[in-house]
């Protein structure tokens, strides 16, 4: 797998302005975008995408927005309404909001800041950096685990060291111990992430003082 490949951004947009949903497909290298009549919330896509709900709201999709603070791991939201509807809005951490008329090049800068800051480690398991939290998914359920500042920090520096990494080199670059120091703090930290983890992944291997990212399940 290829992690250093970037990230799109997933566009799902609730709104009957066709203008919009043609000026975000005119980038098809950064926002994939998908329109919908409904005001059910979507079927995440993890695949190398970043999630953003873009409504021009209306009083039916208050539902959806209650929801929003549930899918933050997940996906931000962009409300474009008009300035009599934005107190109905009310106030929720995961929803911009955006007073109609819009200037577009000023949404397209918000779908960038806002989306939020995955990198998938495998078909089912995603990384938040923002929130550090590992996510994964299993039969259409999604699980999230907590990261610690050190655990985090291991991930992203393994994450695109595909031969890889000393383990001398990880305690001097991710835990500030120097080359001479005796510690058993990576192998801990490790442990910890398997743990967390679970369902059998081993997470990250070791070979001949080496390590690595290696998501697939433990066989015995």
């Amino acid at each position: 797998m290829d992690r250093q490949r970037k990230t799109q951004i997933k566009v799902h947009i609730y709104s009957q302005n066709n203008f919009l949903t043609g000026l975000l497909k005119l980038n098809p290298n950064r926002c994939r975008v998908q329109s919908y009549a409904s005001c059910v919330y979507p079927k995440f896509d993890f695949t190398h995408h970043q999630n953003i709900i873009i409504i021009h709201y209306s009083k039916a999709f208050d539902p959806m927005l209650e929801l929003s603070d549930k899918l933050y791991v997940a996906c931000r939201f962009i409300v474009i309404a008009t300035q009599d509807e934005l107190p109905k809005i009310g106030k929720h951490k995961n929803i911009h909001t955006m007073c109609s008329p819009i200037y577009y090049e000023d949404l397209f800068k918000l779908v960038d800041i806002t989306a939020p800051r995955l990198c998938l480690l495998s078909p089912s398991i995603v990384l938040n950096t923002e929130l550090r939290l590992l996510i994964k998914i299993k039969d259409k359920n999604i699980e999230t685990v907590s990261l610690t500042d050190k655990e985090l920090a291991l991930i992203l520096y393994l994450q695109d060291k595909t031969d890889g990494v000393r383990r001398d080199d990880i305690l001097h670059r991710v835990f500030g111990y120097s080359n001479l120091t005796e510690t058993h703090t990576l192998e801990t930290h490790i442990s910890r992430l398997r743990n967390k983890v679970g369902d059998g992944l081993r997470f990250i291997e070791h070979s001949n003082n080496f390590y690595k990212l290696s998501i697939e399940e433990n066989t015995p």
